[in-house]
């Protein structure tokens, strides 16, 4: 007898049920997390999908071969003709790491001339360069008489180059100098031959595809440039005639997938390299399958498929030509391609919330400071409309556009300190930090790459234009004794050209970042958020603005002209542009005294050295916090873009005022040589002393300076500037040099400026911010010890209106009374939550939320369900926040999660928290806002139980059976063990 005889047909009929239903229970969970690819799904598809995402739109008749290959953007640019006359010529561009190159017409434009292309001339006439994307380096395809190109490589093509004059002494092509340093070798030492027509780059830079006539297709590593053959050639199954079976191919990111293309063929086939055991040498056919015959048939009369691109390891898209014309496509190994988010906010502080405080774990450490807020706007706008789960954001203080979409991507080591470059960090680091959606680390591009959201964000250039350097050298600690001033800063022709100049730039950076951000998520609503006016020129103004009535004008005229060209830039991209210019409006800085925007605060990382122990703390004159919009201005403006998009649901066409450049260029000419100003970190340290050394570190190939070269270094603007030296770029051209600063420097924030001739011989000035200090015990001069001193940046007005032992200069929030029956603002349902607001020169405020004193590293909201607010957990040790006198140790603390963490009472978070940092782990939303959850825990994807509860009880249910099971047959064990002997 056999176990299954001994068993009744009910018993039989038990155990078919719990088995379906345990399967069921295993369909839930794999439909949970169908979102995955598993490592055969492209070589083995159990299902298949291709759709349209919408036209493609291409004004070059001409694009097939070997432009398609290449991920390259049309542009139009200048150039000097054999008489110097400019002419308007059309390319195709590839970013790298010190430019862009056309690779059409072998030009090159530099960083900081992008518009003014000069013609690159090869060292061979027979050599066509090639810029590997994203790096220094250029191949070099070099004609062989046999057929094909020799594969060379120049490691970094600066040194090579040599500036040529035509005969009027005009500047028009750089030479290559010598033959390229590095070749693509066989085993046999060999150089290879490649089809010049047929090579691609991956997104990230670290991997090239090349097709080898006779011997096939291949993969080559950037790092160390080995050859791994995956693919017979398409000469092998065609006429084996150049060009007439070149392919179009591509490479994912981490260098797995390979997509090769060939209609003529009839083959759109898909190779897992990863399946592949390479061998030196050898020539392979890793796994594939082929897609065309599936995407035929659901397209009859495609004839081509061109620009083949992979948008993340799981989709890929193309453009296909049929009769009706050229349509945008993408093609996935699954039943349906659908988006993994439903929102993604990408962008900088604005976006990231600094200002409202309340951040998120690890977002505001001694390593991370992207300030990211459980209360900044994409926060509330994705919880008004989605679960938590399905809103995220990136958006990290300090961030410009190349930390949204890197020139080098393998090279990109994130916002963070010391962090590691793209190429350096595992896969499976990568992949714990695209989960976690912890800002700073990689570019948030591959945020949407990866998601695919449903509706994207993004509001970027404000640090590209160095908004914030130019408001904290405006904001000089000596303007609170004279806030009604006019301006002292940027008070020339000069610098406002410059600066204006700086603006219209970031037209076609933004246009280019969105190009790539259509083509990574092409399904994605993308809506650029412009920057909101955070102040008005007119008015009382507090001591904690320090900006004079000139200054408050600079910063309104800086904020049009920027919004302006985002508007431009949206809409001739197809995307849509959200103006929240005045969602402010009435709680601006000098214009209210329920203030949606913080003056001056000292803040979070502020002031100055401060040293407890072991710990060590070097910060800014500014805190980040400083000018930017509070909690309630976060909801104001997320209630302002709900508006506008009908909750993301529309398209919008709101455009900005164009820019009246004669008013803000009508000021006295300095007589001093103008050029292209780059804002950009290249002092070391943050605040010098007088007559004593910094270290200057700097990229010279990110604003196009010469290597080996000597550029002027001066400290100060206007009349104050004084010379401290030069400094001399390397052959590549880097800097990493001392400079002394003068004892007649001035005192106070100051520009420091490097300054000199760029690559294409124009004037370039690259600009930071250092404070100069009077003295090492009184940094601003007051005659006030550091050590007794609340502002010691900040020369004190003697005023504290709130009497809490912090002058009103530095003093975010002044809160003395809390008066009724002024309007909360102009939305309703944005009620204030509490009584008090940063407030300026003492004014109280009943608009805003309440906001009590701020930790380093607020972590475990709880959520009261009895009267729907949220709240977030104080730390455990928190110094009081009463009117009592503090030292500046109190109020500077910074506490460094990591630097605590061995701590015996450390319980996992933060423990110390400053008691001035004002806009805090207290700030309160109403319900109206409140999501299931606040956002303040890591944004970790959150688990959906339901079907680890279905399965927990489909197990206890199949124990239960077993149970029966054996006390029924429990005694025949030995019965049925013979009988199956037998």
């Amino acid at each position: 007898m056999t176990f299954a005889k001994t068993l009744t047909s009910r018993s039989r009929l038990l155990l078919v049920v719990t088995s379906a239903l345990i399967s069921l229970g295993a369909v839930a969970l794999a439909g949970h997390h169908s979102t995955a690819l598993s490592a055969d799904d492209w070589t083995a598809p159990k299902a298949m999908t291709v759709e349209k995402t919408g036209p493609y739109i291409s004004d070059d008749p001409a694009r097939l071969g070997r432009i398609d290959n290449l991920d390259c953007a049309l542009y139009s640019y200048l150039a000097p003709d054999t008489n110097s006359n400019l002419q308007v010529l059309h390319g195709c561009f590839l970013d790298t790491a010190f430019g862009s190159v056309d690779v059409r017409n072998n030009s090159i434009g530099f960083n900081g001339a992008e518009d003014r292309q000069l013609k690159l001339v090869p060292f061979s006439p027979n050599q066509i360069l090639l810029p590997w994307p994203g790096s220094s380096s250029v191949l070099s395809l070099e004609s062989n008489p046999t057929g094909g190109a020799y594969l060379q490589l120049y490691r970094d093509i600066l040194p090579f180059l040599k500036s040529q004059y035509n005969a009027l002494g005009t500047l028009v092509a750089k030479q290559v100098t010598d033959q390229p340093g590095y070749s693509v070798r066989d085993t046999n030492g060999a150089v290879i031959t490649v089809n010049p027509g047929v090579l691609t780059f991956s997104g990230s830079g670290a991997w090239l595809v090349i097709e080898v006539p006779g011997a096939g297709f291949a993969r080559v590593n950037a790092a160390t440039l080995d050859v791994a053959y995956f693919a017979r050639s398409a000469y092998a199954e065609g006429t084996g005639v150049p060009g007439l079976n070149d392919s179009q191919m591509a490479i994912s990111d981490d260098g797995r997938y390979v997509a090769v293309v060939n209609t003529t063929l009839e083959k759109f086939r898909i190779y897992d390299l990863q399946s592949c055991t390479f061998t030196a040498g050898s020539q392979q056919e890793c796994p594939s399958y082929n897609y065309w015959p599936f995407i035929k048939n659901r397209i009859p009369d495609l004839s081509l498929a061109t620009k083949i691109r992979f948008i993340n390891n799981g989709q890929v898209s193309f453009v296909g030509r049929t009769a009706a014309g050229e349509n945008n496509y993408r093609l996935a190994p699954a039943e349906n391609i659908s988006s993994l988010l439903d929102y993604l906010a990408l962008g900088d502080s604005y976006t990231s919330g600094q200002g409202a405080y309340a951040y998120r774990e690890g977002t505001d450490t001694a390593s991370n400071d992207c300030h990211q807020s459980t209360v900044a706007y994409p926060r509330l706008v994705g919880n008004r409309l989605y679960s938590s789960a399905g809103n995220q954001s990136v958006a990290c203080a300090g961030a410009r556009m190349n930390d949204i979409l890197p020139a080098s991507p393998n090279e990109y080591s994130g916002q963070a300190k010391n962090g590691l470059a793209y190429k350096a960090r595992s896969d499976q680091n990568i992949e714990q930090l695209l989960s976690s959606f912890l800002p700073g680390y990689l570019p948030q591009s591959q945020f949407i790459s990866k998601y695919q959201p449903a509706v994207t964000t993004v509001s970027i250039g404000g640090n590209d234009i160095g908004f914030g350097k130019i408001l904290e050298a405006c904001a000089s600690p000596h303007v609170a004794r004279h806030v009604n001033s006019q301006n002292i800063c940027y008070d020339t022709y000069e610098d406002r050209l410059e600066l204006s100049k700086a603006i219209d730039k970031q037209k076609d950076t933004l246009k280019k970042l969105l190009k790539h951000m259509q083509e990574m998520a092409p399904a994605s609503r993308i809506y650029v958020i412009g920057y909101p006016q955070i102040a008005v020129d007119t008015g009382s103004c507090g001591l904690n603005v320090l900006l004079s009535t000139g200054e408050l004008a600079l910063s309104i005229d800086i904020i049009t002209h920027l919004n302006a060209v985002m508007s431009q830039a949206a809409q001739e991209s197809g995307v849509s542009y959200v103006d929240i210019s005045q969602a402010l409006k009435g709680h601006r800085l000098c214009e209210s005294s329920s203030l949606a925007v913080n003056g001056m605060t000292y803040g979070n990382d502020a002031g100055v050295n401060i040293n407890i122990g072991q710990l060590s703390f070097e910060t800014d004159f500014l805190a980040g916090e400083s000018y930017h919009p509070n909690s309630y201005g976060q909801q104001l403006i997320a209630e302002a873009i709900l508006q506008k998009t009908n909750k993301f649901t529309v398209p919008v066409q709101d455009t900005a005022l164009a820019v009246d450049n004669n008013a803000f260029l009508n000021k006295p000419e300095s007589g001093r040589t103008t050029g292209e100003a780059v804002y950009t970190k290249t002092v070391k340290t943050r605040k010098a002393g007088k007559d004593t050394e910094i270290t200057l570190t700097f990229d010279g190939k990110q604003a196009g300076l010469l290597p080996d070269h000597d550029y002027d270094v001066s400290i100060g603007q206007g009349s104050n500037t004084v010379s401290a030296g030069a400094i001399r770029t390397d052959e590549n051209g880097l800097i990493n040099d001392p400079i002394w600063v003068p004892p007649g420097a001035p005192s106070g924030p100051q520009p420091v400026v490097v300054s000199g001739e760029d690559q294409v011989g124009e004037p370039v000035r690259v600009i930071d911010v250092v404070y100069i200090i009077v003295a090492s015990d009184d940094y601003d001069g007051d005659g006030i010890s550091n050590s007794l001193d609340s502002c010691p940046t900040i020369i004190n007005s003697n005023v504290d209106s709130d009497n809490d032992g912090v002058d009103d200069a530095c003093d975010n929030q002044i809160t003395i009374s809390t008066p009724s029956g002024d309007n909360p603002g102009p939305n309703p349902s944005v009620t204030p939550a509490g009584p008090t607001s940063p407030g300026d020169g003492g004014a109280s405020a009943p608009g805003p939320p309440s906001q009590g004193a701020q930790g380093a590293d607020s972590s475990d909201p709880t959520v009261s369900s009895a009267s729907g607010l949220l709240s977030v957990a104080e730390p455990v040790l928190r110094f009081s926040a009463g009117p009592s006198n503090l030292s500046v140790t109190q109020k500077a603390i910074r506490t460094n999660f990591e630097q605590l963490t061995a701590s015996p009472v450390s319980t996992g978070r933060n423990l110390i928290a400053a008691t001035k940092n004002p806009q805090a782990s207290g700030s309160t939303l109403q319900g109206s806002w409140l999501a299931p959850h606040s956002g303040h825990w890591p944004a970790l994807r959150v688990i959906n139980w339901l079907p680890w509860g279905i399965l927990l009880v489909f197990w206890l249910l199949l124990l239960l059976l077993l149970r029966l099971f054996t006390r029924r047959y429990g005694a025949r064990p030995k019965t049925v063990v013979f009988s199956q002997l037998k």
